[in-house]
């Protein structure tokens, strides 16, 4: 088991689709406190808090530790769409997301849509408190490095938010060495702005206006399916377009 385990603790290593990724965590925002989530086969797993938890995550080689690994990803979000779109004042037609060719960022000059980036990065914020939640009643309430790694992504997240991020500031990184994650070259994005508007409206309907969970199941459970169902597609096309690099 220790030769699985390490094999698959090495494999965390892999490509991770930003806007995909976010999806995932958000999702924790409706999920019961406990549910943890996994990297494997470049996609982010939620693993649900049931008596085979343990069990998968050490068939899988998953540990807390695995988190360190969002720390590209959630850069990447930052720069190539939080950043990208705040700074963007280029007029651009297309309804996909248009690569400027001086710099290769994915940016749109659609109504309100750096606003809508900006909300799914607040539900972002939200489900890694919800996971940091979870790791905390874990360790009886105890802080550790685990929701340090968090609340980490949680500042980086909320200094873009208030244009103060740094890029080049890694002066609060975490600190475990195994925290870069390969980075995705651009040509294999696969978010359009049609894509990225269909599922904030989706996760949108999910809120309400204090950004809580909405009250009516029928409504969240009805936006939720279809969230899962998108989320299911644009893993299959991360996959086939990694699986061409």
């Amino acid at each position: 088991m220790n030769a699985l385990t390490n094999k698959m603790t090495i494999s965390k290593h892999q490509l991770l689709d930003p806007i995909t990724t976010m999806a995932n965590i958000i999702m924790l925002n409706f999920m019961p406190l406990g549910t943890k989530i996994s990297i494997r086969n470049n996609k982010i797993n939620i693993v649900t808090n049931d008596q085979l938890q343990a069990a998968k995550r050490l068939y899988y080689g998953d540990s807390r530790k695995d988190l360190s690994f969002l720390y590209s990803v959630i850069e990447q979000f930052i720069s190539l769409y939080l950043v990208a779109n705040k700074s963007n004042n280029r007029l651009i037609t297309d309804s996909l997301i248009t690569f400027n060719t001086s710099s290769c960022i994915p940016v749109s000059s659609r109504e309100n849509y750096y606003e809508k980036l900006c909300k799914l990065a607040t539900y972002l914020c939200k489900g890694l408190k919800r996971l940091q939640e979870t790791y905390f009643y874990i360790n009886n309430k105890q802080q550790d490095t685990t929701t340090f790694t968090l609340q980490y992504f949680i500042n980086t997240i909320n200094d873009a938010l208030d244009e103060k991020y740094d890029h080049d500031n890694k002066s609060r990184k975490p600190s475990h060495n195994s925290c870069e994650n390969i980075n995705v070259d651009n040509d294999i994005l696969i978010w359009s702005s049609d894509d990225l508007e269909d599922i904030y409206k989706r996760f949108y309907n999910c809120f309400d206006e204090h950004d809580e969970p909405i009250k009516n199941k029928q409504m969240l459970d009805d936006n939720l399916n279809i969230i899962r169902a998108i989320i299911d597609l644009m893993d299959k096309k991360f996959l086939e377009r990694v699986e061409k690099v």
